[in-house]
């Protein structure tokens, strides 16, 4: 059963996986040329789902387009599409990376994770401790945790997390 994924959540990681791969060494950074992404999308909701992708996911995702919300399980195919891409340019393109294959891949989803959780982290407000040494300090920390898990369950990325 899939749910609607809140539009910040989408944004965020849109902002995030898009613009990442898009720049990577070897990826041209064409927005357009998005069709072994789209076939990876249309490749994993077939076999995880059993049903066709929709027409145009890609590129509402890519464009940060809601007139149709995107579903949780749409999500799941667009993250594990994207990052198949960058993964398989990073490793057509090794001679434009410096570190190992499978490092580079480690530092491709560091990046994505740092630009989302920044987004999160302004869009949120959050006042975290410079350092965990005193309770206050951790009780802070943990208002900070809850805050981006209820964030992150109302926005549809985790169903009864947080609750």
């Amino acid at each position: 059963q899939w749910w609607r994924m809140g539009r910040e959540f989408l944004d965020f990681m849109s902002t995030a996986i898009v613009g990442e791969w898009s720049t990577l060494p070897g990826n041209r950074g064409d927005l357009a040329m998005v069709d072994p992404v789209e076939a990876y999308v249309q490749e994993y909701t077939q076999a995880v789902f059993g049903r066709s992708a929709r027409r145009g996911l890609v590129d509402d995702f890519v464009q940060k387009r809601h007139a149709q919300p995107i579903q949780s399980g749409e999500f799941d195919a667009l993250s594990y599409a994207f990052y198949r891409s960058a993964f398989e340019i990073m490793a057509q393109n090794m001679q434009l990376y410096a570190e190992p294959l499978a490092r580079e891949r480690r530092l491709f989803t560091q990046r994505v994770g740092k630009i989302f959780y920044a987004q999160v982290h302004e869009h949120l407000a959050l006042q975290l401790p410079k350092s965990v040494q005193t309770e206050d300090q951790f009780a802070q920390l943990q208002t900070g945790i809850a805050t981006v898990g209820k964030f992150l369950v109302a926005q549809g990325y985790l169903r009864d997390h947080f609750r």
